[in-house]
């Protein structure tokens, strides 16, 4: 995504709290699906980083049926 769209972003969320109705209940930013799909992908991060340090980096692991004796022995 680019510089100008983060940014819009981040404007959008940083605008002041909108409550409408009797009850004063809070309305979320309007976010278009650019938008909600970056800002998932940004919280996510976390999530990410902590699985490919599980998985021991960012190498792709073979399946187990595909490995051969030595390497599913290596991963036990």
């Amino acid at each position: 995504m680019k510089k100008t769209l983060t940014q819009q972003v981040e404007d959008k969320l940083n605008q002041p709290t909108v409550r409408v109705g009797p009850k004063q209940k809070v309305v979320p930013p309007k976010l278009t699906d650019a938008e909600m799909n970056h800002l998932i992908f940004v919280m996510m991060k976390p999530m990410r980083d902590a699985n490919r340090k599980k998985l021991g980096g960012g190498v792709v692991q073979k399946n187990w049926t595909k490995m051969s004796k030595a390497e599913r022995a290596v991963n036990v």
